[in-house]
């Protein structure tokens, strides 16, 4: 029982202590503090009982009021600018020279070889090749009988034919029938059938007529058996005529004369004549 009276006296003056204290920190400094009030005692009379269990008394302390807080502005500081300093103008760089791939050399075209020609072609080739080659083996080209020349004691004329003015035009024509050893035969470096004198063409005049005893010609074109043949043969069959009637046949000469492909042309590359 006596335990219990001091417990009791203990919590009541803990209360009372811990409620003074509130107080004092609930009074706010800006208000002036007034005169202390007489703090009441509160004696609680206990019945004494026997086997009783006193129950302490719980008291409720007071929130404390909020204490107003009077906070003055603060003034913002004032920035000052810092000067940004201007960039140093930088000297752009030499720009270094382009250096441009090399053209790679075109390839050579490849020339196209020429053609088959047809048979009409050869044939037409052939006849041309006659008239060129009598003007050496036959007779010679016309001439201007009077511009004549004379040159290491022979006479020449100047040609008549517009298509030869010069050696290098009669030349190169005759390249265009035959192989250049056939021409080089016809008109070598140091011939004297055609000169020339003053860049013109002459000729030293000349014939020797044809074979009488020669009738007529039959001409064919005769191919190997070959998908892509670069030769073929001109087959020349001609009639010999009887000496003493000259109408009479008594017999046949047949010549060939090889047309072949030389370099990008077709050209005759051995000739002679037949009349």
């Amino acid at each position: 029982m006596k335990k219990n009276l001091i417990l009791i006296f203990a919590v009541l003056a803990f209360g009372l202590a811990a409620c003074g204290q509130l107080a004092e920190e609930a009074t706010p400094s800006a208000v002036p503090t007034s005169s202390p009030q007489p703090t009441a005692i509160v004696t609680a009379a206990v019945t004494p009982a026997a086997s009783a269990t006193v129950t302490p008394a719980v008291i409720s302390t007071p929130e404390p009021a909020p204490t107003a807080v009077v906070t003055s502005p603060v003034p913002m500081p004032t920035l000052t600018p810092k000067p940004i300093p201007e960039p140093k103008p930088t000297a752009a760089p030499t720009p270094e020279p382009a250096v441009e791939p090399t053209a790679e050399p075109e390839p050579s075209p490849t020339p196209e070889l020429p053609s088959r020609p047809t048979d009409e072609e050869v044939l037409a080739a052939y006849r041309a090749a006659c008239e060129a080659y009598n003007w050496f083996a036959v007779k010679t080209l016309d001439a201007h009988q009077d511009e004549k020349v004379e040159l290491d004691g022979a006479l020449y004329a100047k040609v008549a034919d517009e298509r030869f003015p010069n050696m290098d035009s009669l030349r190169g024509y005759l390249k265009t029938l035959f192989s250049d050893e056939v021409v080089d035969n016809l008109l070598p470096l140091d011939g004297q059938q055609y000169v020339e004198i003053n860049g013109q063409l002459y000729v030293r005049e000349g014939a020797r007529g044809t074979d009488v005893t020669k009738g007529a010609l039959t001409l064919s074109v005769e191919w190997p058996l070959e998908s892509e043949p670069v030769s073929c043969i001109v087959r020349a069959e001609v009639e010999l005529l009887d000496a003493e009637t000259l109408s009479a046949v008594v017999g046949r000469e047949v010549h060939e004369f090889p047309y072949q492909r030389v370099g990008d042309k077709w050209v005759f590359t051995w000739f002679a004549p037949i009349y």
